[in-house]
Formats: C-alpha cells, sequence, structure tokens
C-alpha cells in the first residue's frame, strides 16, 4: 500500500493494533472501498495465514529481469495512459476512471432487466435515440434538477444534442454523455459525464436469442 501510495502521490496512514484483527476489518469494508465485500473479506481472512515469499523457483524458470512492484505499477499506468480508446469494456480500466488512480477499481453495480415483445433491433431503435431532442423517455424533470446543479458547478450538464437523432458511434457525446461502446442491436454503453464522486456508467444489452434489454449502471 505504501508503494502503490508513492506511485500516484499519496500517503495512506497505517495505524499498527496490537492484534490482527482481519474478521473485525472485514466488517466496514462496504464503507471504505468499493471492493465487493465478499472479495474483500476473503483477501483479508488471507492475512491470518504467514507466506514467505520466495522467487527462486520462479527467477530458474524465468530467465529474464522481474519487475519490481512499484516498476509493475508504472508500467501498468503507462500502458493505460498510451490507450485513447479501449477495445472492449474493461471495468477496472483507467480510462474509464478518468485517468485517476483515486477512484476504486470496481464499480457498484444496481441492474434491472425488462422482457420486451418487441425484437431486439425495434428496441435498439428507441435505446439508440436517446438523448437530444427525445431526452431520456421519463422523469425527464429529475434529470433537468440533476443536470441544472451539474451546469451551476461548473458541469457540463445543460449541454444538449448528439451528432445524429439515431445513429450512434463510439466517441459520440449524448447530452452530457460518451458513448464508450456500441453494438448494435445488442449493446450501448453510454460514460456519464456529469459532476459525480467516481465515475459512472449506463449500460443496455440485448441478446440476440431473446428480446431482453439490460439497463446497469
Amino acid at each position: 500500500m505504501l508503494q502503490y501510495g508513492q506511485a500516484v502521490g499519496k500517503s495512506p496512514l497505517i495505524v499498527a493494533v496490537p492484534v490482527l484483527s482481519p474478521r473485525l476489518s472485514s466488517y466496514w469494508l462496504r464503507i471504505v472501498t468499493a471492493v465487493p465485500t465478499s472479495t474483500g473479506r476473503a483477501l483479508i481472512d488471507g492475512l491470518k495465514l504467514h507466506i514467505e515469499a520466495d522467487d527462486t523457483e520462479i527467477r530458474a524458470l524465468i530467465p529474464q529481469r522481474l519487475l519490481t512492484y512499484a516498476e509493475a505499477v508504472q508500467q501498468v499506468f503507462e500502458v493505460e495512459r498510451r490507450h485513447a480508446v479501449a477495445a472492449r469494456w474493461t471495468e477496472g480500466a483507467l480510462m474509464y476512471r478518468d485517468y485517476n488512480p483515486d477512484y476504486a477499481f470496481y464499480a457498484k453495480r444496481d441492474s434491472s432487466s425488462f422482457i420486451a415483445r418487441a425484437s431486439p433491433e425495434a428496441v435498439w431503435d428507441q435505446v439508440a435515440a436517446i438523448g437530444g431532442e427525445n431526452r431520456y423517455y421519463v422523469y425527464n424533470w429529475l434529470w433537468g434538477i440533476r443536470e441544472t446543479i451539474d451546469w451551476a458547478l461548473g458541469g457540463p450538464g445543460r449541454s444538449h444534442g448528439r451528432r445524429d437523432p439515431h445513429d450512434v458511434r463510439v466517441g459520440d457525446a449524448i447530452d452530457s454523455w460518451r458513448v464508450i461502446g456500441a453494438d448494435p442491436p445488442r449493446r450501448l454503453t453510454l460514460a456519464f459525464g456529469m459532476k459525480a464522486p467516481g465515475p459512472a456508467c449506463w449500460s443496455s444489452r440485448s441478446p440476440r436469442w431473446a428480446p431482453r434489454m439490460r439497463a446497469s449502471r
């Protein structure tokens, strides 16, 4: 943690306690981190085991200079910074975190699914036309309040419009959103552009074998 903090210009505060309490520490994970509780709890429980790091065998198998942890972190950051557009959606990709390493790797997921009697193509026509003059189909007055608050804070909340009323492609701006994934008629992923505590996205998915759309944030 100290080496990662140094890599991102932070100084994490580590407080030593007289007893080892991994189970107790795991209870407040949901409050202080975005890592899924089940994953974080399993990792913390592993702290009860004392494992010596011995790289003798791997050095014999791989005859090359191995990177230190600090070098590996810097290499990953550099690779992510060079990719202006990701080839696929990767939850923890730095570009989807506004190139800010302070944002958590794991996203909080809220999702819902709906069964439509229309074909995936027909549903896609509606989903792909979101924003612009069509706005968001429901609760536009709430969106208007959110956009006004964002605009008052210096954000792009009042930016309305889109390149084409029906066609979408990666990189398009739809109001204050940005298209980061488009696979007609299966998937449309938009990155949230207004000010928020961290990055967020909205994604609709429709399997070809069933006319179902899934929206997640």
